[in-house]
């Protein structure tokens, strides 16, 4: 009974938290993703943990299945900066684990491209640094982020806050605002 009760309890607070999401401003971001990619802009992606893993999955939906769902219409470059393990570890032993997602954009970003950030808390260093260097370098950065975390906000041209302390349903939500901004 104690089982039960704790998975009802989980999918009536993700139900809540996705009832409480802006949907406004969701339709916003899905507007400007798709004058990125009318543009040919990169869209980057980064996020730790769960938010990496779901930034990658972003990115394959992003560079496949828009692509084919528009009918070639609709091309992305969307690149992830959490992808690469050996890339990551190597940035983090020989010059610093806050710097893995700036060393690698510094690479490849040119004007007018955009990075979306997903993070639970908001609060890593890897993730203040990056919003920090978009910021000197006028790249918009799109937050959607848990704890109802507005630290980052004042880096952010688009910031989502969900009002959640669970990981697993603010990733939830990260899945599934991830799924309708394909819907551009």
């Amino acid at each position: 009974m104690m089982l039960k009760k704790k998975i009802n309890n989980y999918y009536l607070e993700l139900g809540k938290k996705i009832k409480e999401l802006d949907i406004d401003k969701i339709v916003k971001i899905c507007e400007y993703l798709k004058v990125k990619i009318k543009n040919k802009n990169k869209i980057f992606v980064c996020g730790n943990g769960g938010s990496a893993a779901i930034s990658d999955h972003f990115v394959t939906d992003f560079n496949k299945s828009l692509k084919r769902k528009s009918k070639r219409k609709y091309i992305a470059r969307a690149i992830s900066l959490s992808n690469s393990m050996s890339l990551i570890t190597a940035i983090s032993n020989d010059i610093n684990y806050e710097k893995i997602f700036t060393e690698q954009i510094e690479n490849f970003y040119d004007k007018g491209d955009c990075i979306i950030i997903f993070s639970c808390s908001g609060t890593s260093k890897n993730i203040i640094e990056i919003c920090k260097y978009a910021k000197k370098r006028k790249i918009d950065v799109i937050c959607i982020v848990g704890f109802n975390n507005h630290k980052i906000k004042k880096y952010s041209k688009y910031h989502i806050a969900i009002n959640s302390n669970s990981y697993r349903v603010i990733e939830d939500i990260f899945q599934s605002v991830m799924h309708v901004m394909q819907e551009i």
